[in-house]
């Protein structure tokens, strides 16, 4: 089983928190591989790399997984939109290049975020069958898309009247036909054709260049608090939490009765003591 994360040298603790709740539940069974693709612009960057690959030899203590750590050019980026304020840093994009960055012998991959709590095992996840579409998520849960995302009518060639929204923070992602399909090079202009107009950063280009090729997940794989979700579906049902919107659970004012949920996992867990 691949997973992929992709965040900047603030998430740092976010992501290995986030990790240890994947290891939690991991079967011995299964390999894991994990691909970090890692966006550090200070002067310590090979410093921080070095401790990064330290936490992770810690986290072994937990299950074992194989791991790969690649420093993302962060030029790349550089010009991309976000705005100052923002709850998401430039490395939001990263994703996008994957195909450029990854073995070309990975096909296929679980994206996640570093602000998701995993409350299950993976692997039925990793097993979808994606058949013909370049990835699988879950709906954003908005009832009228075309209300809430109307920016997309200003996004350049783009002609639907209905749409449904994927959110970016969980996906299984079809590597063999992104690569086939060469969407990096339909992100990159697609970022520089409305570049003013993004709203969602890198979920905005996903959305359009993916619209017709995905599959929908059930909401228990990504449960996310910025919503009103319908009586039947409970957090203590969910198969991952994602606290996507600027109110974060690491924050002293967070006051969300989810935030239990994180702090089990925010910390060293008890098998990485000594």
């Amino acid at each position: 089983m691949n997973l992929l994360f992709a965040f900047d040298q603030n998430y740092v603790k976010q992501f290995l928190c986030t990790f240890r709740s994947v290891l939690y539940h991991h079967s011995k069974n299964i390999s894991l591989t994990i691909f970090i693709l890692y966006l550090d612009t200070t002067k310590d960057n090979q410093k921080n790399v070095i401790q990064l690959q330290t936490d992770l030899e810690n986290l072994r203590k937990i299950k074992s997984f194989d791991d790969n750590i690649i420093l993302f050019d962060h030029q790349r980026v550089t010009n991309f939109p976000i705005k100052v304020n923002d709850h998401v840093s430039l490395a939001t994009y990263i994703r996008l290049f994957i195909t450029q960055y990854l073995p070309d012998n990975v096909d296929k991959i679980i994206y996640l975020d570093s602000d998701l709590i995993i409350r299950t095992s993976l692997h039925v996840l990793w097993e979808k069958d994606l058949k013909d579409n370049y990835l699988a998520a879950v709906s954003q849960g908005r009832k009228n898309p075309e209300q809430f995302y109307r920016h997309y009518y200003n996004f350049k060639g783009f002609t639907r009247d209905k749409f449904i929204i994927f959110n970016a923070g969980v996906l299984v992602i079809n590597l063999k036909l992104w690569r086939k399909d060469k969407l990096l090079d339909k992100f990159i202009p697609f970022i520089k054709d409305n570049h003013k107009h993004l709203r969602f950063h890198d979920q905005d280009v996903l959305n359009c260049l993916c619209m017709d090729k995905w599959l929908k997940l059930n909401w228990k794989w990504n449960y996310y608090l910025n919503i009103k979700h319908s009586p039947d579906q409970r957090i203590n049902d969910s198969k991952i939490i994602h606290y996507n919107s600027s109110d974060k659970p690491w924050n002293s004012d967070y006051t969300n009765d989810a935030k239990k949920y994180w702090t089990k996992y925010w910390k060293e867990y008890p098998s990485e003591k000594k």
